[in-house]
């Protein structure tokens, strides 16, 4: 089985934001089953083992997700690295960074 690239994690994730924003019976089905959500979106296999949780995330309290550890990284980031990291145009490994951004 292939796996997924970002770039379809990416698209299938915002259209699922998109329409679990407007479409309330798709949320809760998001919400409840998320891999049945995911294939409503895109009918591509999940890489096995590998599963997704969506939360709602409307209430007061709220959830944000940390970016994937970096592997080889053992000391600590230079004060550039990470101003490069939290307000660079670095794509972070998962592809949550282009969830929040408008289409083009």
């Amino acid at each position: 089985m292939r796996e997924w690239t970002n770039d379809e994690l990416q698209k299938t994730f915002l259209e699922i934001a998109r329409r679990a924003a407007v479409d309330m019976s798709f949320r809760v089905l998001a919400l409840k089953d998320s891999a049945s959500a995911i294939a409503l979106i895109n009918p591509k296999p999940l890489p096995e083992g590998t599963t997704f949780t969506f939360v709602d995330n409307s209430g007061s309290h709220k959830i944000i997700p940390l970016p994937d550890p970096v592997p080889g990284i053992s000391e600590e980031l230079s004060d550039m690295e990470l101003e490069n990291i939290a307000g660079g145009d670095v794509s972070i490994s998962g592809g949550w960074s282009k969830l929040g951004r408008p289409r083009t």
